[in-house]
């Protein structure tokens, strides 16, 4: 009697075991459905609480490193969404996925080598996956393989012919090569597969400024401003430029009128500089702050708006100067390198 009592209690333990642990993954796939509503609503920090409790309860839970190392990515904590990323590679070799959006990560972080490789790997694992292409075209650009951005994104445009984000990456790397009508043709094709995808009509308006197309650009920079005026400080740059060379009124651009709500840094400091509110020589100063590769790539852009400011002025020698200087940093995916490529050349058919 005493061991079948005994076998009962056993039972009952091994049951309550049993359902505490299936509750336990429950909660865990509850708190991960929480955390990503929280991430839809741009709630970032509410999903990555989530996450950690979900990951808490189920320390196995694959997706869930992966879904908060998104989070993290999206706060702009790359070294933090790499370590989730990786955990979900230690946790499923064969995750896709996991490379995919490590290599995403790496790419924002400026480590293109590293995005490349892991963009090798998710194809490997998932060779029609026409974003890993897209994407892999990318860092190809960023790294400065044009050719080979080019023929990834042929082969995702390939694989997915409605992928707009193929055709975008190409048009960039078209433009990088010199192939403008080619780039602004797959612009059009963004905008016609997705009118949202903004950063379009900055890149097609870039590739009608470099053709000389100003009217053009004028426009395409003013409705990336109407589309996303929260991220168009770039667009505000350009536009500003583009019509006081054609010797119009500038406010469209709204420059002086939203600068004063950016915070401090790089980006306000050209705004500042471009309404005449930061001298050229305190302008320059602030580029040879950060590490090197930041600094390199500011000074990519400022020696073009320097440059720009005193060709505007009719300083053709000084703007010559400061354009040469802006190629002698070989940032060549910079749309600034592009563009003072371009009035190099300009300069040049007029000599």
């Amino acid at each position: 009697m005493k061991s079948s009592h005994l076998l009962c209690l056993g039972l009952f333990y091994a049951l309550f075991a049993f359902v505490s642990t299936l509750s336990a993954q429950t909660t865990a796939a509850d708190f991960a459905a929480s955390a990503k509503a929280k991430y839809s609503n741009g709630d970032f920090d509410g999903a990555i609480a989530d996450y950690d409790k979900a990951i808490e309860l189920n320390p196995g839970f694959t997706s869930a490193y992966g879904n908060r190392g998104d989070a993290k990515k999206a706060k702009g904590e790359f070294d933090s969404a790499i370590s989730d990323y990786n955990k979900a590679i230690e946790l499923m070799p064969g995750f896709a996925w996991a490379y995919f959006i490590r290599g995403n990560a790496k790419q924002s972080k400026g480590d293109f080598a590293g995005a490349i490789t892991d963009f090798n790997r998710a194809i490997e694992l998932i060779p029609n996956d026409a974003m890993a292409f897209s994407n892999r075209g990318l860092a190809k650009y960023s790294n400065g393989d044009f050719d080979g951005a080019v023929s990834d994104c042929n082969k995702a445009i390939e694989l997915n012919p409605r992928l707009a984000n193929a055709y975008g990456n190409r048009g960039i790397a078209e433009k990088a090569k010199g192939d403008l009508d080619g780039a602004i043709t797959d612009f059009d094709k963004v905008i016609e597969l997705n009118p949202n995808l903004s950063n379009a009509y900055f890149t097609r308006g870039n590739a009608k400024q470099i053709k000389g197309d100003f009217d053009g650009a004028a426009a395409d920079y003013a409705k990336f401003i109407k589309v996303a005026p929260n991220t168009a400080d770039y667009a505000r740059f350009n536009l500003a430029l583009t019509l006081r060379r054609q010797h119009r009124d500038d406010a469209p651009a709204a420059l002086a009128k939203v600068i004063a709500t950016w915070k401090d840094g790089w980006i306000k400091s050209i705004g500042l500089y471009l309404t005449g509110s930061l001298a050229e020589s305190d302008f320059l100063s602030q580029t040879a702050l950060g590490e090197a590769k930041t600094v390199r790539e500011h000074y990519c852009e400022a020696y073009y708006y320097v440059g720009m400011t005193h060709l505007l002025a009719n300083k053709t020698a000084i703007a010559q100067n400061f354009f040469e200087k802006c190629l002698a940093t070989n940032v060549t995916a910079f749309e600034e390198f592009q563009l003072a490529r371009a009035e190099l050349a300009r300069l040049s058919a007029k000599q």
